[in-house]
């Protein structure tokens, strides 16, 4: 058996490696990280298996990449096997290497070969009967490729529609068109329950929400409040909004202040909260109602990072968290010097 992983710092996919490889069922680990797959064979792909995996669903047998070049996973030496004692049994070969001239500079480049699997096993978010499937957000980062990449694919779907209902959003354009779907399986979401849109939230049985909240990871560190928060906005959105959240910033055209008084009529939406979300919906949804920045001040300030709204890597994650920090250190050593004060 060949498994194939990005990223291997999910546990998991670490754990199952292990256990298929001391079973003899696992012959050939192919990852973007280097791990000790037990007794199977490791091919490492830093960077490359979406590629390969484009490729390979794309009948291209092999492709040129700038990726490598100047590494062991060019010039060869990467470990692909241990041997009992921890030494390199088996290491990688050479690729070939050649130069190619781009925009006037030559530049060399790494001969990677595509991937075709047997199977493919991938989640979506829908899936229409007759074989097309939708992928939510991130999950359209590799699912599709995988999907493209299996001789058979087999997709498990939050939610089976029928057509044409995948086609009434632009941007959910089928993400599997080279070849039919070979098999569909309908899952259960989060605790059995179909929560996709408003409707099917506020409709939910209470306790069977709030035990959604409760499993492990936890949505909320209050699961049992948010819960009932969370179906009360869900209610509202049905009411005032005919169950369509995007129409708060999108609906008669509003600006900035407008919005900023439609997010503080939300259940659990304060004013911190409302400016909060007004910003992310200026930085990173779109939104380019006049005044926006102004009305979620602090935080549409352009270039800072205070909170969710200028999230968007890894490093932004730290530097909101290291402003948080600052802001509360700050907080803390003025209280100290007012009760200094107060006793003096």
């Amino acid at each position: 058996m060949l498994l194939l992983s990005h990223p291997t710092g999910n546990a998991n996919v670490r754990h199952a490696a292990l256990g298929l490889a001391r079973a003899g069922l696992l012959t050939e680990f192919r990852t973007c990280f280097a791990v000790d797959p037990g007794a199977a064979w490791l091919s490492l792909l830093p960077g490359g298996l979406a590629e390969k995996l484009r490729a390979g669903g794309s009948g291209i047998a092999a492709f040129y990449t700038q990726t490598g070049v100047g590494t062991q996973v060019a010039e060869g030496g990467l470990p692909r096997r241990y041997a009992l004692d921890g030494s390199i049994a088996v290491a990688s070969p050479a690729k070939d290497v050649r130069s190619f001239d781009v925009s006037g500079t030559p530049r060399d480049y790494v001969l990677e070969e595509a991937i075709v699997t047997d199977f493919a096993l991938v989640h979506a978010a829908k899936g229409a009967t007759h074989g097309n499937l939708i992928f939510n957000k991130a999950a359209r980062n590799f699912n599709p490729l995988a999907a493209m990449a299996g001789r058979i694919c087999i997709a498990q779907v939050e939610r089976l529609v029928e057509p044409p209902a995948h086609d009434r959003d632009p941007d959910l354009a089928p993400l599997r068109p080279l070849q039919p779907l070979d098999r569909l399986v309908e899952g259960e979401r989060r605790g059995g329950l179909a929560l996709d849109g408003a409707d099917h939230v506020a409709g939910a049985d209470p306790e069977e929400f709030v035990a959604v909240f409760k499993q492990t990871p936890a949505v909320h560190r209050f699961p049992g409040s948010m819960a009932g928060r969370v179906q009360e906005l869900a209610q509202v959105l049905l009411d005032e909004w005919d169950g369509d959240a995007a129409a708060i910033w999108t609906s008669g055209d509003p600006d900035g202040p407008t919005v900023l008084k439609r997010l503080k009529k939300l259940p659990g939406f304060g004013e911190q909260k409302a400016r909060i979300f007004l910003a992310l919906l200026g930085k990173q949804v779109g939104f380019a109602g006049a005044g926006w920045r102004e009305a979620s001040d602090p935080y549409g300030e352009e270039g800072s990072f205070r909170s969710v709204a200028d999230i968007v890597s890894p490093d932004s994650l730290l530097r909101v968290r290291e402003s948080k920090r600052a802001a509360k250190a700050a907080a803390k050593s003025a209280t100290k010097v007012s009760a200094s004060t107060i006793e003096r």
